[in-house]
């Protein structure tokens, strides 16, 4: 059924605007600062600001099983406006990718939200090969883990260059040292070696439960379909209260407010305290390239 946002407050160019959304189905249509030809019923906005719904990456829930864990887990990256999560898989070595992407799966397979796999492998493990399978399995995004300087000097970097063209699946690094001093050292020779050999990389990897930038989900290949609103994106977004912002510098505050309402794929997710968790409403997403991805209407496995 097609409606109507009306005079609803967004971010645009870094500036808060007013717009009315047309949205059919999951699909928002138009967006305008009026919609006053179309007939359809309207939602007043006026009393809210909204988002996209927020793509957040995790490292953790690899280790949850189909439990009431698992749903509690979700249920506070819900609370948060996720509505795309981003799974990583630690990966040691190639050959048990098989056998990981099985696990994740199995974790995530009656996910209430859309989700993507990534992997996450030593930076010793960073080769050509691995680099070919994993472009083959569409995966989402390589985390590699960085301990020492030394391990960047080790990797065939012009090869890596070369094996992610081009179809340029994003590496991003996660520094694991808690030295300040080496920290430090490992980020800015990381930004050396991706300005030297032009990889498609973030300066450091993003947290757990914290929002993806335009930049990342723009390297991911995701944006615009998921982090905007646009006509012709997905009908993802959340609802904050008007109150809840920070109007002195024009930011939301996503740490200490969370979103009065959430839309998942054009379906309410969560109202007020209320949040309705679905079962396996959520569905794989795979990439075939930056900026293109395929989502597929049933689950690829079952376990």
């Amino acid at each position: 059924m097609a409606y109507i946002i009306d005079q609803i407050r967004l971010m645009e160019d870094n500036q808060i605007v007013t717009r009315s959304i047309l949205v059919d189905g999951n699909q928002f249509r138009f967006k305008e600062k009026q919609l006053d030809q179309f007939r359809f019923m309207k939602m007043d906005g006026s009393s809210y600001f909204m988002t996209p719904g927020f793509v957040m990456l995790d490292q953790n829930i690899q280790y949850l099983d189909q439990s009431h864990s698992f749903k509690l887990y979700v249920k506070n990256l819900i609370q948060k406006g996720c509505t795309f999560l981003i799974a990583a898989v630690d990966l040691p070595f190639e050959r048990q990718w098989d056998e990981k992407k099985k696990h994740i799966r199995k974790v995530m397979m009656n996910s209430p939200i859309d989700y993507a796999i990534a992997a996450k492998i030593p930076i010793e493990r960073l080769t050509p090969s691995i680099i070919r399978m994993l472009k083959r399995e569409k995966i989402t995004v390589i985390i590699v883990e960085i301990k020492q300087i030394a391990e960047l000097d080790d990797v065939p970097w012009e090869w890596i260059r070369e094996t992610l063209f081009p179809k340029q699946t994003p590496i991003f690094p996660h520094f694991s040292s808690e030295d300040q001093s080496i920290f430090h050292q490992l980020k800015s020779k990381w930004r050396q070696i991706v300005k030297k050999y032009k990889l498609p990389s973030l300066e450091e990897c993003p947290e757990n439960g914290v929002p993806l930038t335009k930049e990342a989900l723009m390297k991911i290949g995701l944006y615009p379909i998921r982090g905007e609103i646009l006509s012709g994106s997905n009908v993802d977004y959340n609802l904050f209260r008007m109150i809840d912002l920070v109007e002195e510098n024009n930011y939301l505050d996503y740490y200490n407010h969370n979103p009065e309402v959430i839309v998942h794929n054009g379906s309410v997710l969560k109202a007020g305290e209320q949040i309705f968790y679905k079962p396996g409403f959520g569905k794989e997403v795979q990439l075939n390239a930056p900026g293109r991805f395929n989502i597929y209407s049933q689950p690829i496995h079952k376990y």
